[in-house]
């Protein structure tokens, strides 16, 4: 259903549908972003997926939030905590060629800057997930009494 690409809050109102808590949803969305900011190059997905199938989570929240953290916004930014934790300066030129052609040289810089970002966005990402869904819950459940 395209809708739900479209309209959020359909896309939250469906899962809590298929119960899911408003904590399960947050605690997907956690670990979803915590590991999609990680430099895990190419398999994202993957280890996602294996993680919220073994801790019992919803997959579908996984996979939908973890599109947050697409390149370039969050893999740059973790780049440039880390090159500034590694080196005590901020990169000054940021253009594909800095980050993207020099990936090799910067999937260090990558790891430590991911190691701040990652927790940090994972837990605001989860708070909006928790307030959103029990609020769109509480709703609901206003509307079936």
């Amino acid at each position: 259903d395209l809708r739900l690409f479209r309209d959020p809050r359909a896309f939250f109102q469906r899962l809590l549908a298929e119960h899911a808590t408003p904590g399960g949803l947050a605690a997907s969305a956690f670990v979803s972003i915590f590991l999609a900011v990680l430099p895990l190059l190419s398999v994202h997905m993957l280890v996602i997926l294996y993680v919220v199938s073994r801790f019992h989570l919803n997959k579908v929240m996984a996979l939908a939030i973890q599109n947050i953290c697409m390149p370039p916004f969050v893999p740059v930014l973790c780049v440039e905590i880390g090159h500034y934790l590694l080196y005590r300066e901020w990169i000054t030129e940021v253009s594909i060629i800095v980050i993207f052609w020099q990936l090799k040289d910067r999937v260090w810089e990558w790891l430590i800057g991911s190691l701040i970002v990652a927790p940090l966005l994972a837990a605001v990402t989860a708070g909006v997930v928790f307030l959103v869904s029990s609020r769109l819950q509480k709703q609901r459940l206003g509307h079936v009494v």
